[in-house]
């Protein structure tokens, strides 16, 4: 994926089936909703710290989701807005891990 990304659209690699891990580039600063919406093969993600929002639905369905990296502070990912229902609960993930720690997914 091109550096010069700055968006992920809405339903972009919505049910990719295929996708068990990305990383994203460091231009990104916004997640559209259902992004990555239904991908039952993923397991992990890197954010970027250029990251500012997430929207609703994001990772949607994402039963196999167990890490999601920040490329920032805990600080920073604090910062990112992120819609009420972003990830979905039944998502394995509990934790983001950043540069300087873990911080717990607050549903």
């Amino acid at each position: 994926m091109s550096d010069l990304v700055t968006s992920i659209g809405s339903n972009a690699f919505m049910n990719c089936a295929s996708l068990s891990n990305i990383t994203l580039p460091s231009s990104l600063q916004t997640l559209w909703d259902y992004s990555f919406g239904y991908c039952s093969a993923l397991t992990e993600i890197t954010l970027p710290a250029s990251l500012q929002k997430i929207y609703a639905s994001a990772f949607v369905a994402c039963n196999n989701l167990a890490t999601i990296n920040f490329a920032g502070t805990k600080t920073q990912w604090n910062a990112v807005r992120k819609d009420s229902g972003w990830i979905s609960r039944t998502s394995p993930v509990r934790v983001v891990h950043c540069t300087d720690g873990d911080v717990a997914i607050t549903y």
